[in-house]
């Protein structure tokens, strides 16, 4: 379970999407109980979802994961 105020820029977040972690572009408060969240998905989709404190038992956070580098592999040992 994650709170709405753990919704940071780049945090992955579950249960906004269904089946699929998305990352944190931006959080807009309506007070202190809604939110919009703004992501994007694992294939780079933008969305927004409204979120209210009665989701937060539906939601998880973790860490965000590092960008892709196109040079990736070649710093790979």
């Amino acid at each position: 379970m994650a709170r709405l105020e753990d919704l940071t820029p780049g945090a992955r977040v579950t249960g906004v999407v269904a089946s699929q972690a998305v990352t944190v572009v931006q959080v807009q408060w309506h007070g202190t109980a809604a939110l919009t969240l703004t992501y994007r998905d694992d294939a780079g989709r933008p969305g927004e979802q409204l979120l209210y404190r009665a989701d937060e038992p539906t939601l998880g956070v973790g860490n965000a994961q590092p960008p892709i580098s196109r040079f990736s592999r070649l710093h790979a040992a």
